[in-house]
């Protein structure tokens, strides 16, 4: 931690080096500033969102749960691809699904 107490901590080692360097080949632009990874329950994250707030909303090899007491897990439903719906671009949003 910088110790400061202005919860801005920082560890020792991680990814701040990797990123200066990156920004640095890219004359100070980091090359990935438009993307946000939310490692969690997406289908959480999509209700919170503001309408309209993405370009495209990525889900790869979801479990299918097929047992049919396991649907309410499955990813692909009427709310999910609603919320997806309503995040989305108008236009020009990408809803983006590889499976198996």
């Amino acid at each position: 931690t910088d110790g400061d107490g202005d919860g801005d901590e920082e560890e020792e080692g991680g990814d701040d080096d990797d990123d200066d360097r990156l920004a640095k080949q890219e004359g100070g632009r980091r090359p990935y500033d438009n993307l946000r990874l939310y490692p969690g329950d997406g289908t959480k994250l999509l209700r919170v969102l503001p309408p309209s707030c993405a370009d495209a909303v990525l889900v790869t090899f979801p479990d299918p749960f097929e047992k049919d007491h396991h649907k309410r897990w499955r990813i692909v439903q009427d709310d999910t691809i609603s919320s997806v719906e309503r995040a989305l671009v108008p236009g020009r949003g990408m809803f983006l699904l590889a499976t198996e």
